[in-house]
């Protein structure tokens, strides 16, 4: 939703499903994704078959790292710059974040882009520099 508003942006949504439209709502809604779909199909006269036909999807990678705190990502030695060096890998082609559960002990890795197998690589690049800094161990992968 952050990125929605920074960037002035009508439609978002989530690998997960969730779909956001801001004009109605700022959670993802089902029954109003559906009624926005159908929308769209009675404006434009397309087949739901037609209209999916452009969607391009991308692999997504999501490494969880169990750690003992959420310390700040700037007193994690090295974090910052393995970060950097797969988002230069990326280099707009793709998807990092990295973030903290708020609900868990853990830190999220997640990246999407067009070949798994660096994603996979790169996600793994950046949480062995958490465990090796802060003892952190990889818990799930997907």
């Amino acid at each position: 939703m952050e990125q929605m508003l920074e960037h002035d942006l009508a439609l978002g949504g989530e690998q997960s499903g969730h779909i956001i439209f801001s004009d109605y709502l700022f959670t993802g809604d089902g029954l109003c994704t559906a009624l926005n779909v159908l929308r769209i199909i009675a404006l434009t006269g397309r087949s739901l078959a037609d209209l999916a036909s452009d969607l391009k999807t991308y692999p997504q990678v999501l490494v969880n790292v169990r750690v003992r705190e959420k310390i700040d990502f700037a007193g994690v030695p090295g974090l910052a710059q393995a970060i950097g060096r797969v988002e230069d890998r990326l280099r707009g082609r793709g998807r990092l974040l990295v973030r903290y559960s708020g609900t868990e002990p853990l830190l999220r890795i997640m990246l999407e882009g067009s070949h798994e197998p660096d994603l996979r690589a790169w996600a793994q690049e950046i949480a062995e520099t958490v465990k090796q800094s802060i003892g952190a161990r990889v818990v799930s992968e997907s």
